[in-house]
């Protein structure tokens, strides 16, 4: 028996033979795309009773014509799902399917923009006019326990270098947003401005939201893991801070303006793509259960169908191609740019990861930040670990509105990609005081590991070994099985496509990842006709486990040296530059430690004198150690500079290298 019943209880008359096919698919083969679970075309007749039960909503001069709506379908005197019913008018019948789970979710936010589906605002909360000990009261939060947070971010581009105190009185040019002083954030004040703030949301909370707009509670261990609620989403949008009467009235964070600016279809399908998930809809109990692969393939078996299952069976071959991952690289970060030859930069090469024969390329959508070791801006005997990034950013301040990067007109003008950090909450700097820490890697100030989760791919604690690398030896090895089932209405009701399913073939019983399930009703003797494709969990036994020596502490060393030289009579003095590193196996340095293709990662900066042709270029680089002392640059020209007049032609320059923070590695 097949029942569609609308919220009034009025069922729908079908055509004559018309029966139910649904199709439910969990999608772990696919990254591209968010499957969801439908019905094939469904038709009626357009007669009296079934217009009551479309409530007539569907003809021109209604008032709030709909063409879809909620419904309960019983399959064999069970209800299988509430879902939706969308349909149209056609030659006089109604021809319609149903919108069913992740199928009834997606329909709802495909096409919209992610900022549009969050909330249109969020009062800062706290008393008017106390922003800094508002902002100092969110950062000592426990990690996503808000929908925000604020920490320091070293960006020297984030407003444009022409801008001073002649467009806005009392500035001076700060390298960070989100400064911080010791004991609080820097924010601005009458006379005093230049001080930038911006809120950084949550991963955790941005997904909830969008399941929200559809109707959806999020559950599931995924973002229950404190390491992944601590994630940020970076945001490179500075607030509107209100200095004196405005300071009245609350302060407003509004999200759609800092959060990547993509639909919510394409910031899923990342999420998915980063971390190896399903999402499990239930359009019943409005609830989207959102799993981990590396956490799925362990479990015992949620449905036994075994009793149901026909003796006939299908099995493929594995495909066996294996997969290259490159890691995102934001193009606007210069960062991530390296001189092109022409007086300009391009991107440099990803980061890749391979498993097997890593013939099919996949971008990752989701990257993170650099961080660097500086000396805090209020303690010169100490030094802190911060994101850096080296792009424009926007402002919503009104007192900016002379600035390139003032947002006008709702639209921003610099784009951020979609870049994670792990916000570790108030940690020490390197003389002991706590300050505000969001990173790309485990570590505090002191350089004592505070966490074993790291946003980045790379590294013993980062996404590729955290769990990717399992993700896409399984897609390498998996193979479809399918299986022809007479299945109890209860049971494919009861199916979570983010659960293992018990099966057996030839006798020999086995766990199986539900693929695509297809069910046809009415079938024989009340229960369902089920074609079902599942995967196989291969053993994970040649992917094997790499190991990481423990890491070393490293000592960086400079030597320059000088000379004066002259070109068409002008004179000018040129410096080279040695670098060298040792490393040892402890911070006093008393036991050598060698290495073998250490990567080092290190920041050059070239700054041209003012007048110059060439823009200043910073970049990260790689290094690589070996042994105990390794040279990285030999007697290299670091400086070139004036010391008459110019010469044309001739670039006058400096060049500074600082050793970054690195997976495998302190720094001394």
């Amino acid at each position: 028996m097949i029942q569609i019943r609308n919220d009034a209880g009025q069922f729908l008359q079908l055509s004559a033979g018309q029966g139910i096919t649904v199709e439910q698919a969990s999608g772990w083969l696919s990254d591209d795309n968010l499957p969801g679970a439908f019905s094939y075309p469904i038709t009626a007749p357009l007669n009296e009773h079934n217009e009551r039960f479309l409530s007539y909503s569907w003809r021109p001069g209604h008032i709030s014509p709909q063409m879809e709506l909620p419904v309960n379908v019983n399959l064999a005197g069970m209800l299988y799902r509430r879902c939706t019913f969308s349909y149209r008018i056609r030659d006089a019948k109604i021809d319609g399917y149903l919108k069913i789970d992740g199928g009834e979710a997606f329909s709802k936010l495909k096409e919209k923009r992610l900022g549009e589906v969050l909330p249109a605002g969020i009062p800062m909360a706290g008393y008017p006019g106390q922003l800094k000990a508002r902002l100092r009261q969110i950062a000592a939060m426990a990690p996503g326990s808000f929908p925000f947070t604020f920490f320091p971010v070293y960006n020297e581009l984030m407003i444009e270098p022409e801008f001073g105190a002649d467009k806005l009185p009392g500035f001076t040019r700060s390298s960070y947003i989100n400064n911080w002083d010791r004991y609080d954030f820097v924010v601005d004040s009458a006379g005093k401005t230049g001080n930038l703030i911006s809120p950084q949301f949550y991963l955790a909370w941005i997904v909830e939201q969008v399941l929200l707009a559809a109707g959806y509670r999020m559950q599931g261990d995924f973002f229950s893991r404190p390491e992944i609620r601590r994630l940020v989403v970076l945001n490179l949008t500075a607030m509107s801070v209100k200095t004196g009467f405005s300071s009245l009235f609350p302060d407003y964070v509004y999200p759609r303006y800092h959060v990547p600016d993509m639909t919510v279809s394409d910031f899923l399908k990342a999420v998915k793509t980063r971390f190896g998930l399903v999402f499990g809809f239930n359009s019943t109990e409005k609830t989207c259960t959102i799993r981990c692969f590396s956490d799925v393939w362990r479990e015992r078996p949620d449905r036994d169908w075994r009793s149901f299952q026909k003796p006939d069976y299908g099995i493929e071959e594995a495909s066996g191609s294996g997969y290259t991952i490159e890691e995102y690289l934001d193009p606007e970060d210069e960062l991530y740019k390296v001189p092109d030859g022409k007086g300009g930069l391009t991107l440099s090469q990803p980061g890749t990861y391979v498993s097997g024969d890593g013939a099919n390329r996949i971008t990752m959508p989701v990257g993170t930040a650099n961080i660097t070791y500086l000396v805090t801006p209020y303690n010169q005997a100490a030094k802190w670990i911060v994101p850096v990034v080296r792009q424009p950013g926007n402002i919503l301040d009104p007192a900016y509105q002379a600035s390139a990067r003032y947002v006008t007109d709702g639209q921003r003008k610099n784009s951020c990609g979609l870049r994670l950090l792990s916000y570790m909450g108030m940690q020490k700097d390197s003389a002991g005081s706590l300050y505000p820490l969001a990173t790309s890697a485990v570590r505090d100030g002191t350089q004592a590991q505070i966490s074993s989760f790291s946003p980045a791919l790379s590294g013993r604690f980062g996404g590729w070994h955290g769990g990717l690398a399992l993700y896409y030896y399984f897609l390498s090895n998996t193979r479809k099985v399918t299986a022809d089932m007479l299945l109890p209405a209860q049971e494919l009701a009861a199916l979570k496509l983010h659960k293992p399913v018990m099966l057996w073939f030839d006798r020999q019983p086995g766990q199986f990842l539900p693929a695509k399930i297809t069910a046809e009703a009415p079938g024989p003797s009340g229960l369902l006709k089920v074609r079902g494709e599942f995967q196989t969990v291969p053993a994970a036994i040649s992917l094997g486990t790499e190991s990481f020596p423990d890491p070393v502490w490293v000592e960086w060393t400079e030597t320059r040296t000088q000379a004066s030289r002259s070109q068409s009579g002008v004179v000018f003095v040129e410096r080279r530059i040695t670098i060298t590193v040792k490393c040892w196996k402890e911070r006093q340095r008393i036991t050598p430690a060698a290495v073998q293709s250490l990567p080092l990662r290190v920041r050059k900066k070239v700054d041209y004198v003012v007048g110059s042709s060439q823009p200043d270029v910073e970049t990260i680089q790689t290094y690589y150690g070996t042994g105990t002392q390794t040279v990285l640059e030999n007697n290299t020209l670091a400086d070139r500079l004036q010391s008459g007049s110019m010469l044309a032609g001739l670039q006058f320059y400096t060049t500074t290298y600082q050793l970054e923070p690195g997976d495998d590695y302190n720094i001394i």
